[in-house]
């Protein structure tokens, strides 16, 4: 995670006042450590146990990285517990149509 952009994004996601609540299968240790260095905004920064708890009322799912658990998400269940159906798509991983006729509004990063 040393120089992932997550980690670019997140401190600027929360210069701007979001609230985040995150989630990644294989570096939740290693991003606590990183983001606990950021003085002052810890008690907007909420670690999840899965990626559905991280959705939770959310108004936007940001995908940053690429893991296969993220691919076989039931975007039916995570549609019932958002706020807003926004979805931003870091890495082109979805169909942006089947998405799109889910509900949501998809942001897909170079298209």
């Amino acid at each position: 995670m040393r120089f992932a952009p997550s980690i670019d994004i997140v401190d600027k996601l929360l210069k701007e006042g979001a609230q985040l609540f995150l989630y990644d299968p294989q570096a939740m240790r290693e991003a606590g450590d990183i983001f606990s260095r950021l003085e002052g905004k810890k008690k907007r920064l909420h670690f999840s146990g899965s990626p559905y708890e991280a959705v939770k009322n959310c108004d936007c799912v940001c995908f940053l990285t690429e893991w296969e658990e993220f691919k076989n998400l039931d975007f039916k269940r995570i549609k019932k517990v958002m706020r807003h159906l926004a979805i931003a798509d870091g890495r082109n991983m979805f169909d942006k149509n089947k998405l799109i006729k889910l509900g949501f509004h998809y942001i897909g990063v170079g298209r």
